[in-house]
């Protein structure tokens, strides 16, 4: 594998139980829209009171489509030449682009419960990316990056190699990136020196 690129797909932890939350989900919506036609129907040829049920399908059809797109979704995270491109799978069929950063434009970097970051989390001074499928724990990784037209902030699930990339190609001066990339190669005590950094606040 070339230095330059690297890529990770991040699953959720609770594989199956997401699986059949999908389709459970999907058949649903099927079962909706089949009774929303019904009643569409029903409202230009037998009783125009049709379409009050109609508009509450409809909107049904809708909640459901976005919890389905929340559901059973892995994360594709590619390093290449310095830049981080992320997009999510849905339904481990679906791709599209979700959040893209060059390395270079990070501004800070911690742990998810790091004084800054828990601050900020809650407020709509940055827009948020969580690329993860899986709930943040104390080892979730977030970045604060520059972006073409706003600051956001990035959550990505933990990863020592992934990680490893990201840091050494960053601008954030506050560790050795000889060491890192070193202990990344040899694979050697990685976690560790990650956590350290992440957890010591140096980076924050």
């Amino acid at each position: 594998m070339s230095s330059s690129f690297l890529e990770v797909t991040i699953s959720p932890k609770n594989e199956k139980k997401q699986k059949i939350a999908f389709n459970i989900l999907f058949y649903s919506k099927i079962v909706v829209i089949i009774g929303a036609i019904g009643c569409l129907i029903d409202a230009f040829f037998v009783n125009n009171l049709f379409w009050f049920p109609l508009a509450f399908l409809i909107f049904a059809i809708f909640v459901l489509t976005v919890f389905q797109r929340k559901t059973y979704c892995f994360y594709d995270y590619s390093f290449v030449l310095g830049s981080v491109r992320i997009n999510v799978i849905i339904n481990n069929k679906r791709s599209k682009p979700f959040v893209n950063f060059d390395c270079n434009k990070i501004l800070k970097a911690g742990n998810i419960e790091s004084d800054f970051f828990l601050s900020n989390l809650s407020t709509k001074q940055y827009k948020i990316y969580k690329a993860t499928p899986n709930e943040s724990d104390e080892y979730s990784t977030v970045f604060l990056v520059q972006g073409l037209k706003e600051v956001r902030i990035v959550i990505l699930e933990f990863n020592e190699k992934f990680l490893s990339k990201i840091l050494s190609c960053s601008s954030l001066q506050n560790y050795d990136k000889n060491l890192i990339l070193e202990q990344a190669k040899n694979g050697v005590f990685v976690r560790m020196a990650i956590l350290e950094m992440l957890f010591g606040g140096a980076l924050c």
